[in-house]
C-alpha cells in the first residue's frame, strides 16, 4: 500500500495532540490531579485560558487538548508526567516508534513549530 506523499515532511500541528493522549493515557490516570506552570498558561497559539498555579484533572485537560486543541493543556499534561516537554516528546517519539512510525519525530506535545 502507498500513500500519497507519505514520506513529505509536514509539521504536524493539532495531530500531535493525539499522540499526546495517547501517550498520557498510558502514563497517568484520568483522576490525576495537575498544576498548571507559568510556561503552560502562557504558550502560544490555541488555548483554553488556563492559570499558572491552578490545579485540574487529567481527565478535563484530555478534553481541552482533543475538543479544544489546548496548547495549555498539552504543556501541563507534559510537564507533569514527564518534568518537562522535552522528556514527554521523547516518550513520544519512542512511542511512535513502537506502533510503526518510521519518519515521525516529535519535539513538543502541541504541534507548534519547533526547528527539529
Amino acid at each position: 500500500l502507498s500513500l500519497k506523499n507519505e514520506n513529505e515532511r509536514h509539521e504536524p500541528a493539532s495531530t500531535t495532540k493525539i499522540l499526546t493522549a495517547l501517550v498520557a493515557l498510558e502514563n497517568t490516570s484520568l483522576d490525576s490531579i495537575f498544576t498548571v506552570s507559568e510556561k503552560a498558561a502562557e504558550i502560544e497559539g490555541s488555548g483554553i485560558g488556563i492559570e499558572a498555579g491552578e490545579k485540574i484533572s487529567f481527565e478535563d485537560l484530555l478534553y481541552m487538548l482533543l475538543l479544544k486543541s489546548g496548547n495549555d493543556a498539552a504543556v501541563t499534561i507534559a510537564e507533569n508526567i514527564a518534568g518537562s516537554e522535552k522528556d514527554f516528546a521523547e516518550l513520544m517519539n519512542k512511542r511512535a516508534a513502537e506502533i510503526g512510525c518510521k519518519n515521525s519525530h516529535f519535539s513538543n506535545p502541541h504541534g507548534l513549530h519547533y526547528d527539529e
